[in-house]
């Protein structure tokens, strides 16, 4: 059970109509995003020696196959502000 302020862990993909991959999170990661692979049906996060896998909806595959960068937007357990955004290029 989490306390009242706080949000639950949240992860969200998603791609525009020209091909724009978003990724948002919450909390943000423990490290500077740097790149991003596909591998199958995850995407795989990576910066500073660490890697997150993140599983894409079986939608949309296809599209992040085809999706060349990311814009990774982190934001704190709480508040509505991002903390960070990232620009990342697909490896």
């Amino acid at each position: 059970m989490s306390d009242a302020g706080e949000r639950e862990k949240t992860v969200e993909i998603m791609i525009s109509d020209v091909g724009e991959m978003h990724i948002v999170l919450r909390p943000r990661l423990p490290f500077l995003v740097e790149g991003y692979r596909i591998q199958q049906k995850q995407i795989e996060l990576f910066g500073e020696g660490e890697r997150l896998g993140l599983d894409i909806p079986d939608d949309m595959v296809s599209e992040a196959n085809e999706a060349e960068q990311a814009l990774v937007t982190e934001f704190g357990r709480t508040g509505a502000i991002p903390v960070r955004e990232t620009d990342i290029l697909k490896q």
